[in-house]
């Protein structure tokens, strides 16, 4: 992004609030004409009041100076609480469209590692972008006014010395463009490398079981360690160059500052310039090369804000799943009839399903049976509009997925995934996931149908009791009870289960077989199982190889080929408990 796109960004977004914008620029340009009189009052008081004694007209510019002071302090601080709110205003702007978005782009955006290191983008980035708004009003609009308006005075009074105050934009120019680049290079780098590190911690968090379980603390440890050195090393050398460009820029104006006074003096002892105007011109000389040096400074951290800038509109710019859904059929009740026509999806190199079709009548039960990386679950996530397939056709009581809107859809669908995925919220907001609407009644409804309502019964609060992180105070089998619940709650036309036993004992896996057999009833639903015990009674066995149908029957009909991979996996699992209960 070039710099010119980045400030169009940035006041596309602070003018969000235009009236307020417009406020605080009116203040901005008061303030930039309020201290305009000073100067001349200054030289009148020196080459007029004070050499002819006159006390009342020393009273009265007094007076006058005080006022323009006081008025300009007052000026102050309104503008700054117009800015304040302009700021706080376009921070809480950005989140939220930053939130949209990272709640709505494409599915496959998650599955990259960068994706865990948006919190980084969301809090430490927009910050800095917000920070760059305020210096955009504080170091560059009013700056920019200061100077134009006290310039064009001293024009009016001594040109020489006006002109003698303009060398400084140049040399500062000069002596900032190398840094400018080496700061944003190093910005970059603070930030990806930061970035990297949160990363590793949530990623170990996360899996902080098996850290422990494997000793593997100092391993992850190490890693740690390597980013936080390289965010130390950029750190310090963006802070190294930033001084060095801030002291760069108080040196020249420093320099300008003594050469400005030795030209000034000339002036006086030529009898070109009286002592009054000396003070006058020096007091506007340091006006002028104050908001050049705020200039200046503005735009040597302009490339290192930009950087956040532009890390915050890659997730802002992020296509969402649907761009434009007004079109889209809105589904307000469906059937349950599911078809798979001719489907192929290709991950990279990899043709994960070839030339599926399946037909899904409604009310039915079909399990997806087949080896690890076959394509069951890519096949449900086609349904659900989480990818989209590379060809073929999905359809939905003959509307085809492609002209639906899939938000719609899912309010139609329940899902209960292997791990139960819950949060560190009380009962009752888990179960408002699958229906933020429920009434405690039709809660504690779905929480009987899937055998979960006595156990929430004899938590401390109930339905208001907190389960912790991914539902950690409630075992196995209740988890997976609160998930089926959840997914039951809307009371949706489809049920999708992934390997929704496969992690319990025997004991919670009939539990949780129960619990299913009643949420399944009526329902269309789509089983993966490894487990093979649980979907015996699958209206419908699809065995999938490779990404293709290699099978299909119910479960007597494929066991009494004798021969094939689901007869096979039947015989594996089979031979494996008789062999489990001898050994016992």
């Amino acid at each position: 992004m070039t710099s010119f796109e980045s400030a169009k960004k940035l006041f596309k977004l602070i003018s969000h609030s235009p009236f307020d914008f417009f406020i605080a620029s009116c203040f901005v340009i008061v303030l930039a004409t309020v201290e305009l009189p000073l100067p001349i009052f200054m030289a009148i008081l020196i080459d007029n009041i004070i050499p002819s004694g006159d006390t009342k007209n020393l009273i009265f510019v007094g007076l006058l100076l005080f006022g323009f002071r006081a008025g300009a302090s007052i000026f102050q601080v309104i503008q700054n609480y117009i800015v304040a709110i302009i700021i706080n205003d376009f921070t809480a702007n950005i989140r939220k469209s930053m939130i949209f978005k990272m709640l709505r782009m494409p599915y496959q955006n998650y599955l990259n590692a960068e994706a865990h290191g948006m919190a980084t983008r969301f809090s430490e980035d927009v910050d800095k972008v917000s920070e760059f708004a305020q210096h955009t009003i504080v170091f560059l609009i009013r700056p920019i006014l200061s100077f134009t308006f006290i310039m064009t005075l001293m024009m009016f009074w001594n040109v020489p010395l006006a002109l003698y105050c303009l060398i400084i934009i140049p040399a500062i120019t000069l002596a900032t463009r190398l840094i400018r680049s080496r700061m944003q290079m190093y910005s970059l780098q603070q930030k990806v490398c930061t970035e990297k590190l949160e990363i590793k911690i949530v990623e170990a968090l996360s899996n902080i079981k098996i850290i422990r379980a494997f000793t593997a603390e100092e391993i992850f440890h190490k890693k740690a360690d390597v980013e936080i050195e390289n965010i130390e090393k950029s750190s310090i050398s963006f802070k190294l160059w930033s001084e060095f460009a801030n002291k760069s820029i108080e040196i020249i104006r420093t320099l300008n500052q003594i050469g400005f006074i030795f030209f000034a003096a000339w002036q006086v002892f030529d009898g070109n310039l009286t002592l009054g105007g000396f003070i006058a011109l020096q007091t506007m000389a340091d006006g002028v090369r104050s908001p050049i040096a705020q200039i200046m400074f503005y735009f040597t951290n302009f490339s290192s804000k930009a950087v956040s800038l532009d890390r915050v509109y890659e997730v802002i710019d992020q296509k969402q799943e649907q761009e434009d859904n007004h079109h889209l059929k809105k589904l307000e009740a469906i059937e349950g009839n599911i078809k798979f026509k001719n489907i192929d999806l290709i991950y990279g190199k990899t043709r994960v399903l070839n030339n599926i079709t399946l037909d899904i009548p409604k009310g039915q039960m079909v399990a997806l049976v087949g080896p690890s990386g076959a394509g069951k679950t890519s096949l449900t996530n086609l349904l659900m509009g989480l990818v989209k397939p590379d060809d073929g056709q999905i359809y939905i009581d003959d509307y085809s997925l492609r002209g639906i809107d899939i938000y719609s859809l899912r309010d139609h669908m329940g899902v209960v995934y292997q791990e139960s995925i819950l949060f560190n919220n009380t009962v009752k907001y888990n179960m408002l996931m699958g229906s933020a609407n429920a009434t405690n009644d039709a809660i504690w409804e779905a929480l009987e149908i899937a055998n979960a309502k006595e156990f929430i019964e004899n938590l401390p609060n109930k339905l208001d009791t907190i389960i912790g992180v991914n539902g950690i105070k409630l075992s196995g089998g209740q988890q997976q009870r609160l998930s089926i619940a959840r997914a039951i709650l809307s009371n949706p036309k489809i049920m999708i289960l992934d390997e929704a036993t496969s992690s319990l004992d025997s004991t919670s896996e009939l539990e949780i077989k129960m619990a299913l057999d009643n949420a399944l009833k009526d329902r269309t639903s789509i089983v993966i199982a490894h487990r093979l015990s649980t979907i015996v009674n699958a209206d419908k066995i699809i065995v999938i190889d490779k990404g293709k149908i290699i099978d299909s029957g119910t479960h007597q009909e494929l066991i009494q080929k004798k021969s094939g991979l689901y007869y096979e996996l039947y015989q594996t699992q089979t031979e494996g408990l008789e062999n489990y209960k001898q050994s016992k």
